[in-house]
């Protein structure tokens, strides 16, 4: 899997763009919750040592932007230390782990509505359809910083979802084929057949 990290450093922050993303699901990364907020899961077809690269990725360059505040890989996977994980494994209907990883993407929106799955870069022209999100492969772009908590002295990583942007067709398993549809009439009248009554199965 494709991953870019550019770190800006005036700002003290990274963008982080993630290739070939999954999502099974993406109710409420479509639509907003609430009326006030987008969230849900990507999914990282990836390995464990694949994970453990972009987590060590990650957390040097936000050392390097912003190199008062010590940030461990651990700070951004699941665990007994962390609220809010960016990254964690990702759990089959059976509840266990299935060999790939979630992405933990959300973004506010309490004033108005907001796109977040595009065909371009440009985002001038959103996908609101969640089949096609489904069965394409998505570029996440996310922007990270990390500061120190006040009260309570512990490290904080902040994330911003920019834009999620297609890439190719998904495969999966099953797929619709329009190629079965041939010879069918698609059209909009109904054709009447005659059944006798002595036909009807009541």
């Amino acid at each position: 899997m494709k991953t870019t990290i550019i770190e800006n450093k005036e700002r003290k922050t990274i963008t982080v763009v993630l290739g070939g993303v999954r999502f099974y699901s993406a109710k409420y990364l479509l639509e907003r919750y609430d009326d006030k907020r987008y969230f849900g899961n990507g999914i990282l077809k990836i390995d464990k040592n694949e994970m453990g690269d972009i987590l060590k990725r990650i957390s040097a360059s936000l050392n390097l932007v912003n190199p008062d505040v010590k940030v461990s890989p651990k700070l951004l996977f699941e665990g007994d230390e962390v609220d809010y994980p960016l990254f964690k494994p990702h759990l089959n209907q059976d509840g266990d782990w299935d060999g790939s990883y979630d992405i933990s993407l959300g973004a506010l929106s309490d004033k108005r509505e907001r796109h977040l799955f595009f065909n371009d870069l440009a985002r001038t022209s959103p996908v609101t359809n969640e089949d096609i999100v489904k069965g394409h492969e998505w570029g996440v772009e996310i922007e990270l910083s990390s500061r120190i908590d006040e009260d309570s002295l512990d490290t904080k990583i902040f994330v911003i979802l920019h834009r999620i942007v297609k890439g190719k067709k998904a495969e999966t398993k099953y797929q619709t084929n329009d190629s079965a549809w041939s010879g069918f009439d698609l059209g909009d009248e109904e054709e009447n057949i005659l059944v006798d009554d002595v036909d009807l199965p009541f």
